[in-house]
């Protein structure tokens, strides 16, 4: 089994108040480019086997995206689903919905995972503490854009920061590691 992160795809957002290939600067020629590129990035990494878990930290669809359009991309992306919902969640709240609620294994707002002997605190948002921080737990957040330094035992899995690539467990835990011995946060 191996577990991935990742955030803020927003598949769906059109350039018609600057778009998200506008915004974020994303090399991307359109919307159906960016949509194949993810798509195809997300199975380059991931498995196609249930076995194979992916995380995604909230906005991975526009609001304007139809909602069979996003039962659609879900069906193509590698492995099973869960869901940790962001600031822009407008197509997982309309009528006809359950449809694509049903591809995520669980929805929540905010979840404390564990992963082997590890916990990771899954947060559409950046935190400055979060649960078990003091005892080692990671944190993964999206939202930033690649815009917001990492904090402490933190990292941003949106795609704009991990060139347009879900993120690895074990490449968070190398990462977390990397940053060597912490000294424990004050609050928790």
């Amino acid at each position: 089994m191996g577990i991935w992160f990742t955030a803020d795809e927003h598949y769906g957002h059109d350039n018609r108040s600057g778009g998200i290939i506008f915004m974020c600067n994303r090399p991307f020629v359109n919307l159906d480019d960016m949509r194949e590129a993810l798509i195809a990035r997300h199975n380059e990494k991931v498995p196609d086997s249930p076995d194979s878990v992916t995380v995604h930290l909230g906005d991975m669809f526009w609001k304007r995206l139809e909602t069979e359009e996003c039962v659609n991309i879900v069906k193509r992306l590698n492995g099973s689903h869960l869901y940790i919902n962001g600031n822009h969640e407008e197509v997982f709240n309309r009528a006809g919905s359950s449809k694509l609620k049903y591809l995520f294994d669980d929805i929540a707002n905010v979840k404390l995972m564990k992963v082997g002997k590890k916990l990771v605190w899954l947060s559409h948002y950046a935190h400055r503490t979060w649960p078990k921080a003091t005892t080692g737990a990671y944190h993964v957040f999206g939202h930033a854009h690649g815009k917001l330094a990492d904090y402490r035992l933190s990292h941003d899995v949106g795609v704009d920061a991990n060139r347009f690539y879900p993120v690895s467990f074990d490449e968070l835990d190398a990462l977390m590691i990397s940053k060597g011995k912490l000294p424990p946060d004050e609050v928790e």
